[in-house]
């Protein structure tokens, strides 16, 4: 098994929207959220949607297994000292194998290197308990 990290490009919107929407079908399914009573869920993911979060700033990285796109994380800089965790998503037949963790242990390697660790892991400790 070989994991690659790829950052994303405005290209790949369809695939991202895809892997967001695919890898939260089935926590909608299990909490009755339909489009209806939640048009926002991640589980309605499109590319339009990801093509207004590259527009807005944010930055992608899709985690790759073997070449297959099995998971995506990105995060915006609001400002020099702030970010956020953004689309944490894993395929459902990925998940519980720590996939989620890493990622956020690669967007605090990001941050680190942007100056921006010291917020970052406060976020990351607020997303893990």
């Amino acid at each position: 098994m070989k994991i690659t990290i790829k950052k994303a490009k405005r290209e790949d919107a369809t695939i991202l929207a895809t892997l967001i929407k695919d890898a939260n079908k089935e926590v909608s399914r299990q909490f009755g959220i339909t489009y209806a009573n939640n048009p926002k869920h991640p589980s309605f993911y499109t590319k339009k949607w990801v093509e207004n979060d590259f527009t807005r700033g944010e930055e992608y990285f899709l985690l790759q297994e073997n070449g297959i796109n099995i998971a995506c994380v990105a995060y915006e800089s609001t400002r020099a000292d702030t970010a956020y965790l953004n689309r944490l998503s894993v395929l459902s037949q990925h998940q519980n194998k720590g996939i989620g963790e890493n990622s956020c242990l690669i967007f605090l390697s990001i941050l680190k290197i942007k100056s921006t660790y010291k917020l970052a892991l406060v976020l990351l400790l607020n997303i893990s308990s």
